[in-house]
């Protein structure tokens, strides 16, 4: 858009220009400068405040914003304005705002452009208008079968959309509610059964030292005389390094109750 500032300034906020006769000799604003300038040439007349300034200057273009950056900024503008104007067209009302004050006026080109492009969307909409009637003389099965044609697309679509949210809440109930399956029995030592604690691994059973198992459950004076269940885990079978068979071991004790009601409390034991 060209501005006509006090019918001497020509201001072309598309290039950032400032001249007087000759656009030969303008003077270009930084980006920075031509986007406040815009902003203050759109409120003329109005005291625009500060913040408004620095939000739509610098703060919707992901610039540093600071009021020494407005001050500084406003301050070139203005000497940029009185190198082609002795008039006082910036004016800094303190605590309030930046107040742009001229006589201004559209390039009569800019005009003509504007209202010719004005008529031309004018006419481009009554076309539109007049082609999206329906033409006459359709008979009344074609547009009956048109509106059947976008019912069952309808359908299908709200068919569609069920069908994706049952296999979302479906994956949702498999991934989060899933039952967790028990802890196999790799063997059993008198009444006590052993299970392998791992969910992530295959352990390798026939490396499994029962007599091990054994030893630290008589340390642990453990009785496998009554039903119990003994959870067991090793770093040496995961790991498959026999260095580590004995660096690591965990024991969870639980006698087995006959009532299901009845708590069980487990014994825990790590033994290194």
């Amino acid at each position: 858009m060209n501005y006509l500032i006090n019918n001497h300034i020509n201001y072309d906020s598309h290039q950032g220009l400032l001249y007087t006769d000759n656009v030969d000799n303008a003077l270009k604003l930084t980006t920075t400068l031509n986007r406040l300038l815009l902003v203050l040439v759109q409120n003329n007349h109005d005291i625009v405040d500060r913040e408004t300034i620095l939000r739509r200057v610098w703060e919707e273009h992901n610039q540093v914003v600071s009021d020494n950056n407005l001050n500084s900024s406003v301050s070139v503008l203005r000497r940029h304005l009185s190198s082609f104007s002795d008039e006082e067209i910036i004016t800094t009302v303190p605590k309030v705002g930046i107040k742009f004050s001229a006589d201004l006026k559209f390039e009569n080109e800019r005009e003509e452009i504007k209202d010719n492009n004005d008529k031309e969307l004018l006419t481009t909409e009554v076309e539109l208008g007049s082609s999206s009637k329906a033409p006459e003389g359709i008979p009344p099965q074609a547009s009956e079968n048109k509106k059947n044609y976008i019912l069952n697309n309808r359908y299908v679509e709200i068919s569609l959309i069920g069908l994706i949210i049952f296999c979302l809440l479906y994956l949702f109930k498999s991934y989060f509610f899933a039952s967790r399956t028990e802890y196999p029995e790799v063997g059993r030592i008198d009444q006590c059964s052993i299970r392998y604690i791992n969910s992530y691994h295959k352990p390798d059973t026939t490396t499994i030292s029962f007599a091990t198992i054994q030893n630290e459950l008589t340390k642990l004076n453990l009785d496998c005389k009554k039903p119990a269940t003994v959870f067991y885990y090793n770093v040496g079978i995961v790991a498959n390094d026999k260095n580590l068979y004995d660096n690591f071991l965990f024991l969870s004790y639980c006698p087995t109750i006959p009532k299901e009601s009845t708590t069980v409390s487990c014994e825990n034991f790590y033994v290194k």
